[in-house]
């Protein structure tokens, strides 16, 4: 594989391994492969779960939002304070659900793949 600069055609040499990015220890080197599988694991799992403490906090919101307009008893003011909470925890979602595209669209320019949400609790039995 080559590259080609303004200055002149450089070798780039055969890149294989993680994504576009290449085979980062070289033969015999694993330990760094395995390092970077670590990695994209533990920021999958991060990814994970920050996405579902959001979801949790969108739906808790709505339903105190819920709860505030039916509670207002009619009252313009707390009517229009439930109106903007509704409002704000469906701009908190897009925002999640825009930033958990890009962070995905991100991985895949990187050849990443950190939307396995993976648990592991180690030995557990015999």
């Amino acid at each position: 594989m080559s590259s080609r600069l303004l200055a002149g055609v450089v070798n780039l040499g055969n890149m294989s391994g993680i994504g576009p990015l290449g085979n980062v220890g070289g033969p015999g080197q694993e330990h760094y492969n395995d390092a970077f599988q670590r990695v994209e694991t533990l920021i999958s799992n991060v990814l994970g779960l920050l996405t579902i403490i959001a979801g949790i906090w969108f739906l808790l919101q709505i339903i105190l939002a819920a709860l505030s307009w039916i509670n207002s008893g009619g009252d313009k003011q707390n009517i229009q304070t439930a109106q903007k909470k509704l409002t704000h925890a469906f701009i908190g979602l897009f925002i999640v659900v825009i930033a958990y595209a890009l962070v995905g669209l991100i991985a895949k320019f990187l050849g990443l793949n950190i939307f396995d949400f993976v648990i592991t609790f180690g030995s557990i039995g015999a």
